[in-house]
This record gives structure tokens, C-alpha cells and sequence, in this order.
């Protein structure tokens, strides 16, 4: 049953006194908002996924080839928080970011400036995100008894 206030004027007209409030069903709705957010969890956890494999996708198309390891590193990863881009190219963040690193072999440092390619591919999934968010927390509702 839905929370419903009620409300009355003390002391007989209004603007005279305080106003006497009961809220019915409060600890029941409590209840089931402490029992919905483990299991928005568990449903992002399986939606995510889906819109994580989109921007994974997008991702290695753009990342920048030369060997095309970086591409072929971008990996989709379950977590308990929700699915996660890694990468298993060891020069995946210097490309992202961009940064000073050492040349192989001699003793100096050169700048590489920044390709990100997993950024904007996380971004431009964001409506695939957005969805992945709301059906999680439509079967989350569901399964505790929402309507």
C-alpha cells in the first residue's frame, strides 16, 4: 500500500496552531527501498554488459593501428558495480591520455600526445548506458514487488 499523508488543523481553523501529519505505510516503503538497491545492483551488473560490448565495439574501431594490439586489448570485464572496459596493451593509457615515456633503447623521453579512443566510445554509448540503467531498475522493482 502507498504511503498516504493525512493531514488536520489543531486547535480548529487553519493558521491557528500547528497541523497534525501521519503518514501510513512509511516503514513498509523504507522497507522495500533498503530491499531495491541490491537488487538494482545485481540487475545493472547483467545489463551493463550489453552496453559495455557496444562501446567496446566502437572502441577498437577507433583505436589507433599500427600492430592493432591496442584494438585487440579492449576487453569487456564483469564486475559487482557493472561491467568495465580494460585494456591488455601495456601502452593503452599513454595513447588515451597522452605523456612523456622513455624510447625504447635510448636514453629519451618524447611526448605522445593523446588518441583517446575508449573515452568518446563510452561516451557516444551513453543512450545504450541510459537504457541498460532504467530496464536494471524496472526488473529490480519488479522482482521486490514494485508494480
Amino acid at each position: 500500500m502507498p504511503p498516504r499523508a493525512r493531514g488536520s488543523a489543531a486547535g480548529g481553523s487553519p493558521g491557528k496552531g500547528g497541523v497534525d501529519v501521519r503518514v501510513e505505510g512509511l516503514a513498509n516503503l523504507l522497507s522495500d527501498l533498503t530491499r531495491l538497491k541490491p537488487a538494482v545492483e545485481q540487475a545493472w551488473s547483467r545489463h551493463s554488459k550489453s552496453a559495455a560490448e557496444k562501446a567496446a565495439t566502437d572502441a577498437r574501431r577507433r583505436a589507433p593501428r599500427l600492430t592493432g594490439k591496442l584494438a585487440q586489448g579492449i576487453k569487456v570485464v564483469n564486475t559487482p558495480k557493472g561491467a568495465e572496459l580494460r585494456s591488455t596493451a601495456p601502452h593503452a593509457g599513454i595513447h588515451e591520455f597522452g605523456g612523456s615515456h622513455p624510447v625504447f633503447g635510448r636514453d629519451v623521453q618524447v611526448f605522445q600526445p593523446a588518441r583517446p579512443h575508449v573515452i568518446p566510445a563510452v561516451e557516444a554509448a551513453g543512450v545504450s548506458f541510459d537504457a541498460a540503467a532504467s530496464k536494471a531498475v524496472d526488473d529490480a522493482s519488479r522482482e521486490i514487488g514494485f508494480k
